[in-house]
């Protein structure tokens, strides 16, 4: 078996070689992990209405060369009609620990509650919306803990029937927390009213110029050194399950836009190739083809909501 440094060298090396690949690798804040601890920054497990990562990625495998949709060739929610609205939060980092579901989800419901409410991040009015808590989704909504993962139903299930804090009423700490809530936590909740799935990618982007979407895929090896473009697995092993919120699409790179939660240090400024760089927008996020390791083989996204807390 390889080195990291030997996998890295071989890896850009079959990038270089291919003239078909457009993305490129480098060393990253997780790349620069142990295995040990790059796998505790995963944690999708298929639920018992999911298909396994393996159907995923065989279901997945049959949308690539996509029709064009209806909707809009291209979308994304961090760049509005090229005006620098963004409807998306900063990215956060769920550390050594398998949270990546309660992540994904609570950014979804976030981007689907500003959207909603018509009030991007940084809203140029003063209006605000809170960050909500993934530590209360992930700790207190019966995950099996850090080490065994979770899947969306439970994590949606959870949002409609009890809510979601502000993170200031449970701030995140990797590692099996006690569920440890503020005083006033009834009355700080953002509930949705329900949600819905699709395995069909046409329609996935028809529901993403309404609203971010929560997905799941895959992790190889290679993406742990993902530093920009389209991601294709080109080589390296199977890490394991992982999920993130969607939050644009492009027809023209057939490509999903994707906000990770592995702080900044890994990934790309969340833009297509024809959008300027905005100065409040950091790495974080990534390209990924479509059709490409499960990663539309299923989407969820929040119908609407039952109540909003707003600052």
């Amino acid at each position: 078996m390889p080195t990291d440094n030997e996998f890295f060298e071989q890896l850009q090396a079959r990038l270089a070689a291919d003239p078909t690949v457009s993305w490129t690798a480098e060393e990253t804040s997780i790349s620069r992990l142990t295995e040990e601890e790059r796998r505790k920054r995963l944690g999708y497990v298929p639920g018992p209405q999911d298909l396994s990562l393996e159907e995923r990625e065989r279901r997945s495998e049959e949308h690539r060369g996509l029709v064009r949709s209806a909707a809009a060739g291209e979308w994304n929610w961090t760049n509005v009609d090229g005006s620098a609205r963004s409807f998306i939060d900063p990215v956060r980092d769920q550390k050594s620990c398998g949270s990546c579901v309660a992540f994904g989800v609570t950014a979804t419901i976030e981007g689907a509650a500003r959207i909603a409410e018509d009030i991007p991040y940084s809203d140029p009015n003063g209006n605000a919306l809170p960050q909500l808590s993934p530590a209360q989704l992930f700790y207190c909504g019966g995950s099996m803990g850090c080490q065994h993962g979770w899947y969306p139903d439970a994590a949606f299930d959870y949002a409609e029937n009890t809510g979601v804090v502000p993170e200031w009423c449970f701030p995140y700490t990797p590692g099996n927390q006690p569920c440890n809530l503020c005083d006033d936590w009834r009355n700080q909740l953002t509930i949705i009213s329900g949600y819905s799935w699709t395995g069909d990618p046409v329609i996935m982007k028809d529901w993403l110029t309404t609203t971010p979407l929560t997905t799941c895929f895959t992790v190889y090896d290679d993406f742990h050194y993902y530093a920009g473009g389209v991601y294709r697995h080109t080589s390296g092993g199977r890490a394991g399950g992982h999920c993130v919120c969607v939050v644009g699409y492009s027809d023209n790179e057939q490509a999903w836009l994707c906000k990770n939660q592995w702080n900044t240090g890994w990934g790309q400024i969340p833009r297509f190739e024809n959008e300027e760089v905005q100065p409040h927008l950091e790495r974080g996020y990534f390209k990924i083809a479509y059709g490409e390791c499960g990663i539309d083989a299923m989407m969820w996204k929040v119908d609407g909501f039952n109540s909003i807390y707003t600052q």
